[in-house]
């Protein structure tokens, strides 16, 4: 019933659907600031992928319990310089409470300074006792390069408004506003306004600290509810990276975190 209780609290205040996915570029500023996500990406984001990347991420013993570890498997590929394709993998699995879920994306660079983005995303969970349901969400997003140091971005994510019928047929539609501003070559503040559509509205702070070319650091935090990360990362070889970090939710504790990023 713990469990249980964490799931539909995590799952009510969408806090696991809002973050950093990269840690290692200019992401967070459009839209991807917030602390706390395994699944939320700006499609239109992948262009700040200059390379094709895999990224593999997981957080150990979640809050205490393995049955909330999530995995996921994150890939960029960029076609040239206007298209690029990603994916995602993402897992959660007990016996109260498991979800799977994929997602296939798309942008394209309309100019130098708006670029499109769309995607896909299948996920099917499943709740002890309550059966179990599939959702199919459509998302779209852009990203708006203002110059070399201020980035703009835009998310709504499930655009048709699908949901639940579990867990009070909870709404799973939601809306981001980020911007992000390079104040110098080491140090990068971003925020964002989160909407979760008939539900809560939450705002995200970060600053990124790029200490050289080999370590950065990252904190951030948000509102409703109240989240706090710490994050760092080392670049191992030239083409891999290793990031760990740490969360502390108000009401749920520390959770630590593993980042593999490999770009090929």
């Amino acid at each position: 019933m713990v469990i249980f209780a964490l799931i539909v609290c995590l799952n009510s205040s969408k806090s696991q659907n809002y973050g950093a996915m990269s840690y290692f570029n200019f992401r967070h500023s459009t839209g991807l600031s917030c602390p706390e996500s395994a699944a939320l990406l700006n499609p239109a984001a992948m262009y700040l992928d200059s390379s094709s990347n895999l990224i593999f991420r997981t957080k150990p013993s979640r809050f205490g319990f393995s049955e909330l570890s999530p995995m996921m498997i994150s890939g960029v590929w960029r076609a040239d310089s206007i298209h690029s394709l990603g994916m995602n993998l993402n897992g959660l699995g007990g016996s109260l409470y498991s979800e799977i879920s994929s997602e296939l994306r798309y942008s394209a660079s309309l100019n130098d300074m708006i670029t499109l983005g769309a995607s896909l995303e299948y996920s099917s969970l499943s709740i002890k006792d309550y059966g179990n349901q599939s959702l199919v969400f459509a998302n779209v997003g852009t990203v708006l390069d203002l110059s070399d140091e201020l980035k703009v971005g835009f998310i709504l994510r499930n655009i048709f408004g699908n949901y639940s019928e579990q867990a009070d047929k909870t709404a799973y539609q939601s809306v981001v506003f980020g911007a992000g501003y390079r104040i110098n070559e080491e140090l990068t503040a971003e925020g964002d306004m989160i909407i979760i559509i008939n539900s809560v509205s939450a705002l995200s702070l970060a600053l990124k600290y790029d200490y050289d070319e080999y370590l950065c650091f990252r904190a951030a935090y948000r509102t409703e509810p109240n989240i706090m990360e710490l994050l760092v990362m080392y670049a191992l070889i030239s083409d891999a990276a290793l990031m760990i970090g740490s969360e502390y939710h108000e009401l749920f504790g520390f959770s630590p975190e593993i980042v593999l990023k490999y770009i090929f």
